[in-house]
């Protein structure tokens, strides 16, 4: 099994509720008919990507997988946390800037290893490389498709 990555896009009259007791996150990530961003394993390897280490960063990359306040209780890896849609637009800023070979030189099979990247796996395996950088590119893309929409975003490991 393992720990698995989410991303679930929430409006803000959503969020507004949850923050006010009115709904609880764990009902709202439980409906059938709300979308997340399933990013397996690789989200660990996206961070590092993003921000140069195993688990600090700088604003707004830090936010992409694991910032965001808490909320709730433990779903699985700790609670869920959550951006709001003004993090998430920046946040989708910041992924726009990065491309091409910024980004593909920021994927250091040695460092990651040292730095023991979840999951301890071969990171020069040319598959992995193309396994991360599949779901990078899905991420980026549903941030951007949550900040169009005016969306914050909720975060969590299960």
């Amino acid at each position: 099994m393992g720990m698995i990555g989410h991303l679930m896009q929430i409006t803000p009259a959503s969020l507004a509720d949850i923050l006010q007791g009115e709904e609880t996150v764990e009902a709202y990530m439980e409906a059938e008919e709300i979308e997340s961003l399933y990013l397996d394993k690789s989200w660990h390897a996206i961070h590092y990507i993003l921000n140069g280490k195993a688990w600090e960063g700088e604003e707004p990359l830090v936010h992409v997988i694991l910032g965001g306040t808490p909320i709730g209780e433990d779903y699985g890896y700790g609670p869920p946390r959550y951006l709001t849609p003004e993090q998430v637009e920046q946040v989708a800023q910041a992924l726009t800037g990065l491309q091409g070979a910024e980004l593909i030189g920021r994927y250091n099979p040695d460092l990651m290893a040292q730095q023991d990247i979840y999951p301890q796996i071969d990171w020069d395996d040319e598959e992995e490389q193309q396994y991360v950088f599949d779901y990078y590119w899905s991420l980026v893309d549903y941030y951007k498709a949550a900040a169009a929409s005016g969306n914050g975003m909720l975060l969590y490991l299960t």
